[in-house]
C-alpha cells in the first residue's frame, strides 16, 4: 500500500486497527466461551464461585493483547520499504 502513496503513519494506524479489532474480537468470544464453560459453577450451589479474579484476568489479557500488537506494528512497519521494492 506504502508503493500506491499510503504514508507509513497510515499504515501504521491502519495495521494497528486491524490487529486490535482482531484481537478484541477473538478475546471477547474467548470470554463468551469461558463465561457458559463456568456457567454452572456460577449459578449452581456446590464449589467455590469465581471471584474478581476471572475480571482481572480479562484487565490483563486485553492490555496485553493491546500492548503486544502495537510493538508488534511499531517493530514491523519502522521504517519504508519503498527502497527494498526499488531494488526487486
Amino acid at each position: 500500500m506504502e508503493a500506491v502513496g499510503y504514508p507509513l503513519s497510515a499504515l501504521r494506524k491502519l495495521a494497528i486497527s486491524e490487529h486490535r479489532s482482531l484481537a478484541l474480537w477473538g478475546l471477547g468470544v474467548g470470554a463468551i466461551a469461558a463465561l457458559v464453560g463456568i456457567a454452572p459453577m456460577l449459578f449452581g450451589e456446590a464449589g467455590q464461585k469465581p471471584g474478581t479474579s476471572f475480571a482481572w484476568l480479562l484487565v490483563a489479557l486485553v492490555a496485553l493483547s493491546l500492548f503486544w500488537t502495537w510493538l508488534a506494528v511499531s517493530l514491523s512497519l519502522r521504517t519504508s520499504r519503498l527502497s527494498t521494492l526499488r531494488d526487486e
